[in-house]
């Protein structure tokens, strides 16, 4: 198991809202996994800087962090 993984979920909601294709089910592309899953990648790296060079298994762990993180307690 890699390092904890810290999520600022202020940024993480700020990241979120400025990309629809997260979350706005009336586009096209909300539809495409694989334009998702790049999207997803993005704020990964956004959230963690050395994101792109990590170990595949470090990268799925914090992909699953992030796109499953519990924010509904931060507002």
């Amino acid at each position: 198991m890699s390092a904890e993984f810290i999520i600022d979920c202020d940024i993480l909601i700020t990241l979120v809202q400025e990309r629809p294709i997260l979350w706005d089910k009336t586009t096209e592309e909300y539809k495409d996994r694989r334009l998702t899953l790049e999207i997803w990648t993005e704020v990964c790296s956004l959230l963690k800087e050395d994101f792109e060079t990590l170990p595949d298994a470090e990268r799925n762990e914090i992909g699953n962090q992030v796109v499953h993180a519990d924010i509904h307690g931060v507002y």
